[in-house]
């Protein structure tokens, strides 16, 4: 799904009703949130009717990445959580955030398509690095976060639009040089921001739809192959948590674990740990 996201309309910052935005899709954005996470938490059950809601919000105060590392923000960025229901993810749970980030990537090239060019900076390499970010030539773009409260997935996704925080190069926050959209020239707008979150909740929104044949192992090793071709193999990556082990991926099994090789040609299977 590629959507116009620089053209959805918007709603009132203050309002927190929730905007119908498709079938079986609601939208809610806020002015400010401690996190979005614990909003979309607080708001739970969704109606029977509702497939999937997006909390959105201009800002974040306490906002969190994997393994309870910060998530660093600023306004003019999007903070989204999409709450869906566990029972109706139609593939193995560990390949969801994959799927995301496919989502992410084709929202973002929409954005990038439709950017004024930048000949003196150009942008546009959109690359998906596992398990849950996605790249902007090579610097992180965005991180997904999922965690579940046994009825519900919340699907915490970051995307820096308007600013790239600053990320360490050591200690314990330390990760991979962050990037942002408004940099390649896209509009950091609150309109375009809302947009991208509506356009990413309607495409989750579609995914887990009743009626549609997208279980099955068909159907997951094409998302796998999809996934696959959005990354960039010839990568090397460090895990965060075992300074100075470089690795090459290899390949992405079935169950969504990363297979990968060190430098001394010895393989073995990551399952969530953080790499950069």
């Amino acid at each position: 799904m590629t959507a116009n996201v620089g053209r959805v309309s918007t709603i009132s910052q203050l309002d927190r009703t929730p905007e119908n935005i498709g079938p079986g899709c609601e939208f809610v954005w806020l002015d400010e949130v401690g996190s979005t996470q614990d909003e979309a938490k607080s708001r739970a059950p969704l109606a029977e009717d509702t497939l999937v809601r997006g909390i959105a919000a201009r800002y974040q105060t306490n906002g969190r990445g994997t393994h309870g590392r910060d998530w660093l923000g600023a306004p003019g960025n999007l903070f989204l959580t999409v709450s869906l229901p566990i029972t109706r993810v139609p593939v193995t749970l560990t390949l969801l955030p994959l799927k995301v980030g496919i989502e992410v990537a084709r929202a973002v090239e929409g954005l990038l398509d439709e950017a004024p060019k930048q000949p003196d900076s150009p942008c546009g390499k959109v690359t998906l690095k596992w398990p849950n970010d996605v790249l902007l030539d090579d610097k992180k773009l965005a991180g997904v976060l999922i965690e579940g409260d046994g009825t519900y997935l919340h699907v915490g996704i970051g995307i820096n639009v308007g600013a790239a925080p600053d990320i360490p190069d050591d200690g314990p926050q330390r990760g991979r040089p962050s990037a942002w959209l408004a940099d390649c020239g896209v509009d950091a707008s609150q309109g375009l921001v809302q947009g991208l979150g509506k356009a990413i909740t309607v495409a989750l929104g579609s995914w887990v739809a009743p009626g549609k044949e997208t279980c099955g192992p068909t159907q997951e090793a094409a998302l796998i192959s999809e996934w696959s071709r959005r990354v960039d193999w010839s990568t090397e990556l460090t895990l965060r948590d075992e300074p100075g082990t470089r690795f090459l991926p290899v390949r992405l099994e079935p169950d969504g674990q990363l297979r990968v090789r060190d430098l001394n040609g010895l393989e073995r299977l990551l399952l969530a740990e953080y790499l950069f």
